[in-house]
């Protein structure tokens, strides 16, 4: 069954192995987003896209502890 991204809605692509092979295809935890892209609140089991975890969740965690080192 085809999992889609909760934040973005696309389809979350699944990693392969060296020889092809399905490893993984869950994507990844979006915490600490907890809301999708249209404002809607994430499930409590939401899954990420490579995509959104690279250009929105890292982004977001960047922001967060840049915060947290101006605060100290």
């Amino acid at each position: 069954m085809t999992k889609l991204c909760d934040v973005c809605k696309e389809e979350i692509e699944p990693l392969l192995d060296q020889q092809g092979n399905i490893a993984w295809d869950k994507g990844h935890n979006p915490w600490p987003l907890t809301k999708d892209n249209l404002g809607n609140d994430l499930p409590d089991d939401a899954r990420c896209c490579d995509e959104c975890n690279s250009n929105v969740l890292i982004a977001r965690m960047l922001d967060m502890k840049r915060l947290e080192q101006k605060e100290a």
